[in-house]
């Protein structure tokens, strides 16, 4: 199943949410999906932690390739926890938004992830815990937190298999960055 625009410019179809869900698409296990060419944003200024997509349970063969994320105080373009991924691939989005992609607490064996090409204007850019076997390449990753001594650009923790981050251009300014634990 592919989500994508007619025209294939995100900024043509927006997404959001106006209520006070903590997700705006919730995929529980849910294979051979894509979202292509649109923008998610919040318009709310509540202060909750909010995803725009966020992953839980078996979920293989999960694409996201040209979509904007943006808007919005806290919360995350892409999040999962008790996830299991399999090719998950992210590749051409634009991230606009407090925390990039954050996966956390796996329930299962997370492998094949693909990160590429994206641009990540965030306070935190990417965290990924327990993942085995991942392609971070060709990333603009410009994260800054005057006011959050922690963000990062990059947090690696406990990720095993093949490991390749080439020809990403990283770029924090926050005092504790802990990019790449």
């Amino acid at each position: 199943i592919t989500f994508r625009s007619q025209s294939g410019n995100a900024g043509d179809v927006t997404l959001f949410t106006s209520s006070s869900a903590i997700f705006f698409i919730k995929l529980n296990k849910t294979d051979f999906i894509t979202f292509s060419d649109l923008t998610f944003n919040d318009f709310n200024s509540i202060s909750t932690q909010r995803s725009r997509i966020f992953l839980q349970g078996n979920c293989d063969n999960v694409k996201f390739t040209g979509n904007v994320f943006k808007g919005g105080i806290n919360g995350a373009g892409i999040s999962g926890a008790g996830v299991s991924l399999s090719n998950f691939i992210v590749d051409s989005n634009n991230f606009n938004i407090k925390s990039g992609i954050y996966i956390f607490d796996p329930t299962g064996k997370c492998s094949n992830t693909l990160i590429l090409n994206n641009s990540f204007n965030c306070q935190f850019g990417i965290s990924i815990y327990k993942i085995d076997g991942l392609i971070l390449q060709k990333n603009n990753i410009n994260c800054t937190s005057p006011v959050n001594p922690h963000g990062y650009s990059t947090y690696f923790s406990d990720c095993r298999g093949n490991i390749s981050i080439t020809k990403n251009k990283l770029v924090s300014t926050s005092p504790n960055d802990r990019s790449t634990d």
